[in-house]
C-alpha cells in the first residue's frame, strides 16, 4: 500500500477554511485529492463559480 504524502494528510485533516454564509470559518473535514483547507463542498462551488465565468468569457 503506497505510503500518504505530507499533502495528503494535510488535506484529510486540516479543516476547510472556507467561510460560510456568516463570515465563520466552515471547519468541516478535508477529503483526500483535495487541497488543503477545502472541504469537497466547497470545492464544488468554486469549481461552479471558475466554470460560470469560463462560459461568460467564451
Amino acid at each position: 500500500m503506497p505510503r500518504l504524502t505530507r499533502n495528503q494528510v494535510e488535506a484529510a485533516t486540516v479543516p476547510c477554511t472556507s467561510l460560510d454564509r456568516n463570515g465563520q470559518p466552515c471547519g468541516k473535514p478535508g477529503q483526500l485529492g483535495l487541497p488543503a483547507g477545502i472541504c469537497p463542498e466547497h470545492a464544488v462551488a468554486v469549481y461552479r463559480a471558475v466554470v460560470k465565468l469560463m462560459d461568460k468569457a467564451a
